[in-house]
């Protein structure tokens, strides 16, 4: 267990920096702000979508610094069951899009911009990095407890981040490091700090998140870290993990991931393979004919006559997902006269799978060989 001690002398290292916070218009990102003024530090503060634009160029142009706080959690359940269309489908969740637009897209968008410009700073830090980036997650990022799925899928997301970037971010002299804070008396918490505090629980202060994030940026030793803080209690929880693997996996399974690690950083990660589309001999094939979707199910062999419902439900079906199909035979390299079949196929497997699909489309024309 890794105890964690913050030495004030650190935010020293701020004076002079120019830092970029994204969330900055209250709560947390507030209280990061200000410590950042009081310490001699330039700051350029936006919140959210409305000034995202900005904050790239910002991160493009003075970048020493770069703290990713910007976050929301759902105002609905994500899975509230009683989210229901007039067919009595249910419905996508728009607040989760919504929350995984701010807080994973938008993290891992900051995250990235940090990165490409930090590459072609100078060394500005004691330890002769180029820059330091702080990613801020959430008690959530590692424990699921509070039944806010979305936000929860969202900061565990931002875990994997920061573990995904180390090997990037080392290669450019960039550090990566993230905070978790715990209760946190915000308006995304609500009334519910009040009643965790009146119970004796442990809560933090924005002010006191904002120190622990701070002197985590500007921390020379910290890389790859994630600073756990619930009031007094910090907690570092990213290297006590790798040291408490034996134990939560047992000695064979942390042996095999260890060497894992070895290979992969040998190899620079990962190598991605570079899957080109279905190239199409001489152009796109011309159809001999096309058929009605009635048709197409009528020439199935054993096939009944289908109601006009049926044909209407399988419309929908294939205008749904026939970018899918076509998509996933192109990557698998398939040839292009086996498509005409493909669609066939789904048609009778959706016939055997759905029968109560409301109509989009009456007149969708197949081509087949």
């Amino acid at each position: 267990m890794h105890d964690i001690t913050l030495d004030p002398l650190l935010l020293g290292n701020l004076t002079g920096k120019t830092a970029v916070l994204t969330g900055g218009a209250g709560g947390i990102g507030t209280a990061i702000a200000k410590l950042l003024l009081e310490h001699g530090a330039n700051v350029v503060v936006a919140d959210l979508e409305h000034t995202r634009p900005i904050v790239e160029t910002m991160i493009v142009d003075l970048p020493e610094l770069v703290i990713a706080n910007a976050g929301v959690m759902e105002r609905t359940p994500v899975l509230d069951m009683d989210q229901i269309d007039e067919h009595g489908n249910l419905e996508e969740s728009h607040e989760f899009c919504k929350v995984i637009d701010i807080n994973v897209k938008g993290t891992m968008n900051c995250l990235r911009h940090a990165i490409f410009s930090m590459k072609g700073n100078q060394p500005c830090y004691p330890d002769g990095s180029r820059g330091a980036v702080v990613l801020v997650s959430s008690i959530s990022g590692y424990f699921g407890g509070t039944g806010v799925s979305g936000y929860i899928t969202s900061k565990h997301a931002v875990t994997g981040m920061l573990r995904g970037s180390q090997l990037v971010a080392s290669q450019y002299d960039i550090r990566v490091n993230a905070v978790a804070p715990f209760v946190t008396p915000t308006a995304m918490a609500g009334g519910f700090s009040e009643a965790w505090q009146a119970k004796g629980l442990p809560i933090n202060t924005t002010e006191g998140v904002a120190t622990v994030v701070l002197t985590l940026a500007v921390n020379p030793a910290e890389k790859g870290s994630c600073y756990i803080v619930s009031g007094p209690i910090l907690r570092e929880v990213e290297h006590t993990q790798k040291l408490l693997l034996t134990e939560w996996l047992g000695e064979d399974l942390t042996r095999v991931f260890r060497d894992a690690n070895e290979f992969f950083e040998s190899q620079g990660g990962v190598s991605i393979a570079k899957v080109s589309l279905h190239q199409w001999p001489g152009g796109p094939p011309s159809l001999t004919r096309s058929t009605t979707l009635e048709q197409m199910f009528y020439r199935q062999p054993g096939s009944e006559r289908p109601s006009k419902e049926l044909i209407e439900s399988t419309a929908r079906a294939i205008a749904s997902n026939a970018i899918t199909l076509m998509t996933k035979a192109c990557l698998s390299g398939l040839p292009h006269e086996v498509f005409p079949r493909l669609f066939i196929a789904g048609i009778i497997q959706y016939r055997q799978t759905q029968q109560n699909d409301p109509m989009v489309a009456k007149n969708i024309m197949l081509g087949t060989d």
